[in-house]
Protein backbone atom coordinates (compact mmCIF):
# COMPACT_ATOMS: atom_id res chain seq x y z
CA UNK A 1 0.00 0.00 0.00
CA UNK A 2 1.19 3.48 -0.88
CA UNK A 3 2.71 5.37 2.09
CA UNK A 4 2.75 9.16 2.43
CA UNK A 5 4.17 11.48 5.07
CA UNK A 6 2.89 14.94 5.98
CA UNK A 7 3.30 17.58 8.64
CA UNK A 8 -0.46 17.72 9.10
CA UNK A 9 -3.43 15.61 8.07
CA UNK A 10 -6.96 17.06 8.24
CA UNK A 11 -9.98 14.80 8.29
CA UNK A 12 -13.03 16.58 6.89
CA UNK A 13 -13.43 18.74 3.80
CA UNK A 14 -16.08 21.15 5.06
CA UNK A 15 -15.55 24.84 5.59
CA UNK A 16 -13.45 24.39 8.76
CA UNK A 17 -11.27 21.61 7.34
CA UNK A 18 -10.68 23.50 4.10
CA UNK A 19 -9.81 26.68 5.99
CA UNK A 20 -7.33 24.76 8.15
CA UNK A 21 -5.70 23.25 5.05
CA UNK A 22 -5.33 26.74 3.58
CA UNK A 23 -3.86 28.30 6.70
CA UNK A 24 -1.49 25.40 7.38
CA UNK A 25 -0.24 25.39 3.80
CA UNK A 26 0.27 29.15 3.96
CA UNK A 27 2.59 28.63 6.93
CA UNK A 28 4.64 26.05 5.07
CA UNK A 29 3.15 22.85 6.48
CA UNK A 30 3.09 19.85 4.18
CA UNK A 31 -0.64 19.23 4.40
CA UNK A 32 -3.16 16.63 3.29
CA UNK A 33 -6.94 16.97 3.48
CA UNK A 34 -9.04 13.79 3.55
CA UNK A 35 -12.77 13.87 2.80
CA UNK A 36 -15.01 10.81 2.51
CA UNK A 37 -17.25 12.48 -0.11
CA UNK A 38 -16.81 15.66 -2.15
CA UNK A 39 -15.24 18.78 -0.73
CA UNK A 40 -18.13 20.83 0.74
CA UNK A 41 -20.56 17.93 0.92
CA UNK A 42 -21.53 17.87 4.61
CA UNK A 43 -23.01 20.55 6.86
CA UNK A 44 -21.17 23.31 4.97
CA UNK A 45 -23.19 22.75 1.79
CA UNK A 46 -26.47 22.87 3.71
CA UNK A 47 -25.68 26.14 5.51
CA UNK A 48 -27.57 29.34 4.58
CA UNK A 49 -24.35 31.35 4.91
CA UNK A 50 -25.38 33.57 7.81
CA UNK A 51 -22.48 35.57 9.25
CA UNK A 52 -23.96 36.14 12.68
CA UNK A 53 -22.80 38.19 15.63
CA UNK A 54 -25.93 38.49 17.75
CA UNK A 55 -26.24 34.93 19.01
CA UNK A 56 -22.61 34.12 19.71
CA UNK A 57 -22.53 32.25 23.01
CA UNK A 58 -19.04 32.91 24.36
CA UNK A 59 -16.22 35.43 24.30
CA UNK A 60 -14.04 33.36 21.96
CA UNK A 61 -16.55 33.00 19.12
CA UNK A 62 -17.74 36.61 19.51
CA UNK A 63 -14.16 37.84 19.30
CA UNK A 64 -13.55 35.75 16.17
CA UNK A 65 -16.80 36.91 14.56
CA UNK A 66 -16.07 40.58 15.20
CA UNK A 67 -12.57 40.19 13.76
CA UNK A 68 -13.82 38.35 10.69
CA UNK A 69 -16.47 41.01 10.15
CA UNK A 70 -13.61 43.43 9.42
CA UNK A 71 -11.72 41.01 7.18
CA UNK A 72 -14.16 39.89 4.49
CA UNK A 73 -12.83 42.33 1.90
CA UNK A 74 -9.22 41.28 2.43
CA UNK A 75 -10.22 37.60 2.45
CA UNK A 76 -11.89 38.00 -0.94
CA UNK A 77 -8.82 39.80 -2.24
CA UNK A 78 -6.81 36.72 -1.28
CA UNK A 79 -9.02 33.79 -2.29
CA UNK A 80 -11.61 35.31 -4.65
CA UNK A 81 -15.25 36.37 -4.49
CA UNK A 82 -17.36 34.57 -1.87
CA UNK A 83 -20.37 36.89 -2.32
CA UNK A 84 -20.08 38.46 1.11
CA UNK A 85 -22.69 41.14 1.70
CA UNK A 86 -23.15 43.22 4.84
CA UNK A 87 -26.93 42.97 5.04
CA UNK A 88 -27.51 43.36 8.75
CA UNK A 89 -29.39 40.76 10.75
CA UNK A 90 -33.01 41.02 11.87
CA UNK A 91 -34.80 38.81 14.40
CA UNK A 92 -38.59 39.42 14.21
CA UNK A 93 -40.46 38.93 17.49
CA UNK A 94 -44.04 37.73 17.62
CA UNK A 95 -44.75 37.48 21.35
CA UNK A 96 -43.56 38.78 24.71
CA UNK A 97 -41.60 35.65 25.61
CA UNK A 98 -39.46 36.18 22.52
CA UNK A 99 -39.01 39.84 23.40
CA UNK A 100 -37.82 38.87 26.87
CA UNK A 101 -35.42 36.24 25.49
CA UNK A 102 -33.95 38.65 22.95
CA UNK A 103 -33.57 41.39 25.54
CA UNK A 104 -31.38 38.98 27.52
CA UNK A 105 -29.52 38.00 24.35
CA UNK A 106 -28.74 41.66 23.61
CA UNK A 107 -27.40 42.18 27.13
CA UNK A 108 -25.24 39.08 26.85
CA UNK A 109 -23.93 40.12 23.42
CA UNK A 110 -22.98 43.56 24.73
CA UNK A 111 -21.04 41.94 27.58
CA UNK A 112 -19.13 39.94 24.97
CA UNK A 113 -18.16 43.08 23.08
CA UNK A 114 -20.95 43.53 20.52
CA UNK A 115 -22.07 47.11 21.07
CA UNK A 116 -24.21 47.60 17.98
CA UNK A 117 -27.27 45.48 18.78
CA UNK A 118 -30.66 46.21 20.31
CA UNK A 119 -34.42 45.82 20.24
CA UNK A 120 -36.42 47.97 17.85
CA UNK A 121 -40.13 48.62 17.28
CA UNK A 122 -42.29 46.81 14.73
CA UNK A 123 -42.41 49.98 12.63
CA UNK A 124 -38.61 50.22 12.60
CA UNK A 125 -38.41 46.54 11.64
CA UNK A 126 -40.76 47.10 8.69
CA UNK A 127 -38.61 50.00 7.50
CA UNK A 128 -35.63 47.64 7.48
CA UNK A 129 -37.51 44.69 5.97
CA UNK A 130 -40.67 45.86 4.17
CA UNK A 131 -41.84 42.32 3.33
CA UNK A 132 -42.52 41.60 7.01
CA UNK A 133 -46.12 41.61 8.23
CA UNK A 134 -46.38 44.55 10.63
CA UNK A 135 -49.59 43.18 12.17
CA UNK A 136 -47.89 39.94 13.23
CA UNK A 137 -44.74 41.23 14.95
CA UNK A 138 -44.34 43.23 18.13
CA UNK A 139 -40.78 44.30 17.41
CA UNK A 140 -37.41 42.88 16.44
CA UNK A 141 -33.76 42.58 17.37
CA UNK A 142 -31.49 44.44 14.96
CA UNK A 143 -27.75 43.84 14.47
CA UNK A 144 -26.42 45.94 11.58
CA UNK A 145 -22.99 44.28 11.53
CA UNK A 146 -24.23 40.90 10.34
CA UNK A 147 -24.18 39.65 6.77
CA UNK A 148 -24.20 36.65 4.51
CA UNK A 149 -21.73 34.71 2.40
CA UNK A 150 -22.05 32.02 -0.26
CA UNK A 151 -21.06 28.90 1.72
CA UNK A 152 -20.22 26.86 -1.37
CA UNK A 153 -17.89 29.51 -2.76
CA UNK A 154 -16.24 30.09 0.61
CA UNK A 155 -15.60 26.38 1.17
CA UNK A 156 -14.40 25.62 -2.36
CA UNK A 157 -12.26 28.74 -2.72
CA UNK A 158 -10.44 28.01 0.55
CA UNK A 159 -9.85 24.44 -0.59
CA UNK A 160 -8.56 25.68 -3.95
CA UNK A 161 -6.28 28.16 -2.20
CA UNK A 162 -4.90 25.37 -0.03
CA UNK A 163 -4.22 23.30 -3.14
CA UNK A 164 -2.49 26.22 -4.87
CA UNK A 165 -0.18 26.49 -1.86
CA UNK A 166 0.79 22.83 -2.08
CA UNK A 167 -1.79 21.05 0.07
CA UNK A 168 -2.87 17.64 -1.19
CA UNK A 169 -6.65 17.29 -1.41
CA UNK A 170 -8.03 13.74 -1.29
CA UNK A 171 -11.82 13.76 -1.74
CA UNK A 172 -13.66 10.42 -1.81
CA UNK A 173 -11.05 9.09 0.58
CA UNK A 174 -12.68 7.95 3.82
CA UNK A 175 -10.66 7.34 6.93
CA UNK A 176 -10.87 3.59 7.56
CA UNK A 177 -8.64 3.16 10.58
CA UNK A 178 -6.22 4.97 12.89
CA UNK A 179 -3.23 3.15 14.25
CA UNK A 180 -2.18 4.56 17.62
CA UNK A 181 1.18 3.72 19.15
CA UNK A 182 2.88 5.14 22.23
CA UNK A 183 0.29 7.86 22.72
CA UNK A 184 0.36 9.11 19.12
CA UNK A 185 -1.62 8.56 15.96
CA UNK A 186 1.03 6.80 13.91
CA UNK A 187 -0.84 5.92 10.73
CA UNK A 188 -4.10 6.77 8.99
CA UNK A 189 -5.40 3.95 6.83
CA UNK A 190 -7.37 5.05 3.76
CA UNK A 191 -8.30 3.52 0.39
CA UNK A 192 -5.71 5.85 -1.12
CA UNK A 193 -2.85 4.61 1.02
CA UNK A 194 -1.29 4.89 4.45
CA UNK A 195 -0.67 8.38 5.79
CA UNK A 196 1.67 9.45 8.55
CA UNK A 197 1.39 12.97 9.96
CA UNK A 198 2.92 14.86 12.85
CA UNK A 199 -0.46 16.45 13.58
CA UNK A 200 -3.86 14.84 12.90
CA UNK A 201 -6.83 17.22 12.95
CA UNK A 202 -10.42 16.06 13.23
CA UNK A 203 -12.70 18.59 11.53
CA UNK A 204 -15.38 15.98 11.03
CA UNK A 205 -18.48 17.76 12.35
CA UNK A 206 -21.35 15.42 13.15
CA UNK A 207 -19.13 12.38 12.54
CA UNK A 208 -16.50 13.38 15.12
CA UNK A 209 -17.59 10.89 17.77
CA UNK A 210 -17.14 7.98 15.37
CA UNK A 211 -13.88 9.33 13.98
CA UNK A 212 -12.44 9.79 17.47
CA UNK A 213 -13.39 6.22 18.37
CA UNK A 214 -10.89 5.02 15.76
CA UNK A 215 -8.19 6.43 18.01
CA UNK A 216 -9.78 4.97 21.14
CA UNK A 217 -11.05 8.39 22.19
CA UNK A 218 -14.53 9.15 23.53
CA UNK A 219 -15.84 12.68 23.03
CA UNK A 220 -19.47 13.70 23.73
CA UNK A 221 -20.28 15.07 20.29
CA UNK A 222 -23.85 14.68 19.07
CA UNK A 223 -25.79 15.98 16.09
CA UNK A 224 -29.11 17.40 15.04
CA UNK A 225 -30.76 17.65 11.66
CA UNK A 226 -31.83 20.95 10.15
CA UNK A 227 -34.21 20.94 7.18
CA UNK A 228 -34.39 23.74 4.63
CA UNK A 229 -35.56 24.62 1.11
CA UNK A 230 -34.87 27.13 -1.65
CA UNK A 231 -36.99 28.86 -4.26
CA UNK A 232 -36.59 29.73 -7.91
CA UNK A 233 -34.83 33.08 -8.42
CA UNK A 234 -37.22 36.00 -8.00
CA UNK A 235 -37.02 39.78 -7.92
CA UNK A 236 -35.58 41.24 -4.70
CA UNK A 237 -37.88 40.54 -1.77
CA UNK A 238 -35.65 40.28 1.31
CA UNK A 239 -32.89 42.68 2.30
CA UNK A 240 -31.54 41.14 5.51
CA UNK A 241 -30.66 37.82 7.03
CA UNK A 242 -33.73 36.85 9.04
CA UNK A 243 -33.75 34.63 12.12
CA UNK A 244 -37.13 33.91 13.70
CA UNK A 245 -37.51 34.92 17.35
CA UNK A 246 -39.37 31.63 17.85
CA UNK A 247 -36.05 29.80 17.54
CA UNK A 248 -34.89 31.39 20.80
CA UNK A 249 -37.83 30.25 22.90
CA UNK A 250 -39.13 27.06 21.34
CA UNK A 251 -38.41 23.73 23.00
CA UNK A 252 -38.85 20.51 21.01
CA UNK A 253 -42.53 19.65 20.65
CA UNK A 254 -44.12 16.24 21.17
CA UNK A 255 -42.83 15.15 17.74
CA UNK A 256 -39.31 16.36 18.52
CA UNK A 257 -39.43 19.37 16.20
CA UNK A 258 -38.15 22.89 16.83
CA UNK A 259 -39.69 25.09 14.13
CA UNK A 260 -38.72 28.60 13.10
CA UNK A 261 -38.19 30.62 9.93
CA UNK A 262 -34.67 31.63 8.97
CA UNK A 263 -34.55 33.32 5.58
CA UNK A 264 -32.24 35.09 3.20
CA UNK A 265 -32.21 35.93 -0.49
CA UNK A 266 -29.07 35.05 -2.42
CA UNK A 267 -27.22 37.22 -4.88
CA UNK A 268 -28.94 35.31 -7.71
CA UNK A 269 -32.41 35.88 -6.23
CA UNK A 270 -33.12 32.48 -4.69
CA UNK A 271 -34.91 32.65 -1.34
CA UNK A 272 -33.47 30.20 1.20
CA UNK A 273 -35.92 29.17 3.92
CA UNK A 274 -34.96 27.17 7.01
CA UNK A 275 -35.42 25.41 9.41
CA UNK A 276 -37.04 22.44 11.09
CA UNK A 277 -34.68 20.92 13.65
CA UNK A 278 -34.85 17.36 14.99
CA UNK A 279 -32.44 14.82 16.45
CA UNK A 280 -32.40 11.77 14.18
CA UNK A 281 -30.52 8.51 14.50
CA UNK A 282 -28.06 6.80 12.15
CA UNK A 283 -27.04 10.06 10.45
CA UNK A 284 -30.44 10.32 8.75
CA UNK A 285 -30.44 13.35 6.43
CA UNK A 286 -33.83 12.77 4.83
CA UNK A 287 -36.44 15.52 4.70
CA UNK A 288 -39.81 15.26 6.37
CA UNK A 289 -43.09 16.49 4.95
CA UNK A 290 -44.16 17.75 8.36
CA UNK A 291 -40.98 19.71 8.95
CA UNK A 292 -41.01 21.51 5.61
CA UNK A 293 -44.75 22.20 5.78
CA UNK A 294 -44.46 23.78 9.20
CA UNK A 295 -41.43 25.88 8.23
CA UNK A 296 -43.31 27.14 5.17
CA UNK A 297 -46.30 28.06 7.34
CA UNK A 298 -44.09 29.96 9.76
CA UNK A 299 -42.28 31.78 6.95
CA UNK A 300 -45.61 32.83 5.43
CA UNK A 301 -46.88 33.99 8.81
CA UNK A 302 -43.99 36.46 8.96
CA UNK A 303 -43.79 37.17 5.21
CA UNK A 304 -47.24 36.70 3.60
CA UNK A 305 -46.06 38.08 0.25
CA UNK A 306 -43.83 35.04 -0.24
CA UNK A 307 -46.88 32.87 -0.96
CA UNK A 308 -46.14 32.66 -4.69
CA UNK A 309 -42.61 31.31 -4.30
CA UNK A 310 -41.87 28.17 -6.29
CA UNK A 311 -39.74 25.79 -4.23
CA UNK A 312 -37.21 23.90 -6.34
CA UNK A 313 -35.19 21.96 -3.79
CA UNK A 314 -35.30 20.73 -0.21
CA UNK A 315 -32.44 19.34 1.84
CA UNK A 316 -31.26 18.65 5.34
CA UNK A 317 -27.89 18.73 7.06
CA UNK A 318 -26.41 17.36 10.25
CA UNK A 319 -24.87 19.87 12.65
CA UNK A 320 -22.77 18.83 15.64
CA UNK A 321 -23.09 19.98 19.21
CA UNK A 322 -21.39 18.98 22.44
CA UNK A 323 -22.75 17.91 25.82
CA UNK A 324 -22.17 21.40 27.24
CA UNK A 325 -23.12 23.24 24.00
CA UNK A 326 -19.65 24.76 23.72
CA UNK A 327 -16.90 24.22 21.10
CA UNK A 328 -14.11 21.69 21.24
CA UNK A 329 -10.67 22.97 20.36
CA UNK A 330 -7.36 21.37 21.20
CA UNK A 331 -5.24 18.26 21.70
CA UNK A 332 -6.70 15.20 23.37
CA UNK A 333 -4.56 14.52 26.45
CA UNK A 334 -3.88 10.80 25.88
CA UNK A 335 -2.93 11.21 22.21
CA UNK A 336 -0.43 14.00 21.85
CA UNK A 337 -0.93 14.64 18.13
CA UNK A 338 -4.74 14.36 17.85
CA UNK A 339 -6.32 17.80 17.51
CA UNK A 340 -10.12 18.09 17.66
CA UNK A 341 -12.03 21.07 16.22
CA UNK A 342 -15.79 20.80 16.63
CA UNK A 343 -19.11 22.49 17.38
CA UNK A 344 -18.22 26.11 16.63
CA UNK A 345 -21.74 27.46 16.15
CA UNK A 346 -22.14 29.23 12.77
CA UNK A 347 -18.60 28.21 11.88
CA UNK A 348 -19.08 29.46 8.30
CA UNK A 349 -18.56 33.02 9.52
CA UNK A 350 -15.42 32.37 11.58
CA UNK A 351 -13.76 29.41 9.84
CA UNK A 352 -10.69 31.35 8.58
CA UNK A 353 -9.88 32.51 12.11
CA UNK A 354 -10.51 29.08 13.66
CA UNK A 355 -8.04 27.81 11.08
CA UNK A 356 -5.49 30.47 11.96
CA UNK A 357 -5.52 29.25 15.58
CA UNK A 358 -4.87 25.68 14.42
CA UNK A 359 -2.07 26.77 12.11
CA UNK A 360 -0.50 28.84 14.88
CA UNK A 361 -0.63 25.78 17.14
CA UNK A 362 1.21 23.74 14.49
CA UNK A 363 3.87 26.43 14.30
CA UNK A 364 4.25 27.23 18.02
CA UNK A 365 2.69 24.42 20.03
CA UNK A 366 0.63 27.01 21.92
CA UNK A 367 -3.17 27.11 22.32
CA UNK A 368 -4.49 30.69 22.59
CA UNK A 369 -5.43 31.57 26.15
CA UNK A 370 -9.01 32.38 25.19
CA UNK A 371 -9.42 28.93 23.60
CA UNK A 372 -8.02 26.84 26.44
CA UNK A 373 -11.40 26.47 28.15
CA UNK A 374 -12.64 24.47 25.17
CA UNK A 375 -10.14 21.64 25.40
CA UNK A 376 -11.61 18.17 24.71
CA UNK A 377 -10.12 17.12 28.04
CA UNK A 378 -12.76 19.06 29.98
CA UNK A 379 -15.09 16.11 29.53
CA UNK A 380 -12.68 13.69 31.23
CA UNK A 381 -11.79 15.48 34.44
Amino acid sequence: MKKMKFDAAIIGGGVVGSAIAWKLASKGAKTVLLEKDDICSGASCTNPGFCVLSYRENALTMSLALRQQRQWESLQDEIGDVEYEATGGLIPLTDESQEEALSKLCSHAKKLGLDDIGLISAKEAINLEPALSETRIIGACWCPGEGRVNPFKLNLRMADKAKSLGAKLMPHTPLEKMIVENGRVKTLITPGGEIEAELVILATGAWTKDAAKMAGVSVPVFYERGEAMVSMPVAPLLKRIITDGALFTGAPDERGFVIGAALTQTKDGNVVIAQATTRPSNYDKSNTLEGMKRVAERALYLFPTLNELEIIRMWSGLVSYTADKQPIFGIYRDIENLFIVNSFHSAIAISPLIAEMVADYWKTGIIPQEAKAYTPNRFNT
